[in-house]
């Protein structure tokens, strides 16, 4: 008869065998559904709509009425009423062309003047496109690495549903296969805010305890060499 914790990890073994099949069909899933929507989206006209504008402004400045500590501030460059950079700015890639020119022109000791001139030439949709389009491709490639990972762990939940010792060679061996599959995902999520140091960190934990088993499993086979 088996013991009771051997029982307890078969069960959860099964278990998780079973999750992992649901795991692996929705990854499937929603490789296919984020493949299809960043084709679709790539497909897309990039004239969908169109965008153009201008501006023209001039922008007068003038402090010579300011006196005592106004003055004081305002000399020292302490206090700016206005500050402009100037910049001549102009951009003309993927569907997107604009410019952007600030000029400073000094009008008297105390007086300048800033004349702006922007435009939006053409504005369409297919910086979002291309955009949408990248970021769903690479949403892909992390669900395709999660699946080769989804993979070894099913691998491993059926081992552990019917191991006899989780310290069996089998059941090492496919530990160590899904803690390397792993390894991929833990790299690619460290270019993802707010997912990169857990995803490093699960990879860890998940070798601590390959490493853990690893040894408990010498320890096994030097304990029944000894009897």
């Amino acid at each position: 008869m088996k013991n009771a914790n051997i029982r307890k990890i078969n069960t959860l073994g099964t278990v998780s065998y079973v999750i992992s099949i649901i795991v692996i069909a929705v990854l499937i899933i929603g490789i296919i559904g984020t493949l299809i929507g960043g084709f679709l989206i790539l497909g897309l006209n990039d004239n969908a709509f169109n965008i153009n504008g201008n501006i023209n402004a001039e922008i007068s400045v003038d402090e010579s009425n300011a006196n005592g500590f106004t003055k004081f501030l305002l000399d020292s460059g302490a206090v700016e009423l206005v500050h402009m950079e100037e910049e001549d700015l102009s951009i003309d890639d993927y569907g997107f062309d604009m410019h952007w020119k600030v000029d400073q022109t000094e009008t008297g000791e105390s007086a300048k003047t800033y004349t702006i001139d922007g435009a939006i030439d053409k504005l369409n949709n297919a910086p979002l496109k291309y955009t949408f389009s990248a970021g769903l491709f690479f949403l892909a490639l992390i669900l395709g690495l999660i699946l080769v990972s989804a993979f070894f762990g099913k691998n491993l939940a059926r081992k552990l549903s019917k191991c006899e010792s989780p310290f069996h060679e089998d059941v090492i061996r496919a530990m160590k296969h899904f803690a390397y599959s792993l390894i991929p995902f833990g790299i690619a999520s460290l270019t993802a805010n707010g997912i990169g140091i857990l995803g490093v960190l699960s990879v860890l934990v998940v070798f601590l305890f390959v490493f853990t088993f690893s040894y408990g499993a010498e320890l096994q086979k030097e304990a029944d060499e000894t009897v």
